[in-house]
């Protein structure tokens, strides 16, 4: 079941438990508690970075500094910053590395929309993208 769902049904009592990603929002809105997953059912959650061969050094260098800074309750309210709050992903991200200040705090470009993305997306070739454990 889709998690928005069942959340909703937990929250009506409809379902007693349910799967859940340990970076989400609404855990923390709704004080859902996560169980110990004591027999490794489930696979450990690992974020990465995924970024192309050109991306400049200065870049690489501020992702690698994310490592062991973001946790599942930081993800947590950052993915509920954009749920409940509706800030755009790079207002959020944005502030995030300014707290952690491993940028300056600048104003921020025009808002990036998901049609400027994919019109601006290259052709990915085999050895283009990296991926370095946060």
């Amino acid at each position: 079941m889709e998690h928005g769902l069942s959340y909703q049904a937990l929250l009506n009592h409809e379902i007693y438990f349910t799967d859940a990603a340990s970076t989400n929002g609404e855990l923390a809105k709704y004080g859902f508690v996560i169980l110990a997953d004591n027999l490794a059912f489930f696979p450990k959650y690992e974020a990465l970075s995924l970024y192309q061969e050109n991306l400049p050094q200065k870049a690489k260098e501020i992702l690698r500094k994310l490592d062991n800074i973001l946790t599942d309750n930081e993800m947590q309210k950052l993915n509920a910053l954009a749920l409940y709050e509706k800030q755009s992903h790079q207002e959020i991200a944005h502030n995030f590395l300014v707290e952690k200040k491993l940028i300056q705090n600048k104003v921020l470009e025009k808002k990036t929309t998901r049609k400027n993305i994919n019109s601006k997306a290259p052709t990915l070739k085999a050895n283009d993208y990296y991926a370095i454990k946060i």
